[in-house]
């Protein structure tokens, strides 16, 4: 028999995992499904007995929670090999995102990067690495934004 692990909002997962997380449109389905069960069994504690239509309507409802709140162990591990890129450069952007996020054009930055002589890998404090356009374009988009990215 396969096990299960619940998901989670984002929020509670690291980076590499953020693809399994809940939507947050399955959040809101589940706070819904979860009122309407806990809504049959405070019926059925008050009645004593609920009509058949009540009692599939309950297997139905918690069925999908289920579905919705639980992932396979076996799907939770491929899905976590599948785990997206975070090194970026400045050619993984269009023209037209660099113009956005960046207010430069796209050979510009390239430009930047070089006359600005940061060193080709950077490393940090907690030991881990980026490359100079990665540094240099996470530093100008915080500039731009006002964000603070971390």
């Amino acid at each position: 028999m396969p096990r299960f692990k619940s998901r989670q909002p984002a929020r509670k997962l690291a980076y590499r995992k953020r693809h399994l997380a809940l939507s947050s449109h399955d959040q809101v389905r589940l706070k819904r499904y979860k009122r309407i069960i806990c809504f049959l069994i405070i019926k059925k504690q008050k009645e004593g007995k609920l009509s058949e239509d009540a009692v599939r309507f309950l297997g139905v409802v918690a069925s999908a929670y289920a579905q919705i709140s639980t992932v396979s162990e076996e799907d939770y591990e491929k899905a976590s090999e599948l785990r997206p890129s975070k090194e970026r450069d400045i050619d993984s952007f269009k023209a037209s995102d660099c113009r956005i996020n960046f207010r430069f054009l796209q050979h510009h930055l390239h430009e930047l990067v070089t006359l600005l002589g940061f060193p080709r890998v950077i490393r940090f404090k907690n030991r881990r690495r980026m490359s100079n356009e990665e540094v240099f374009l996470r530093g100008l988009y915080e500039l731009v934004s006002g964000e603070n990215q971390e």
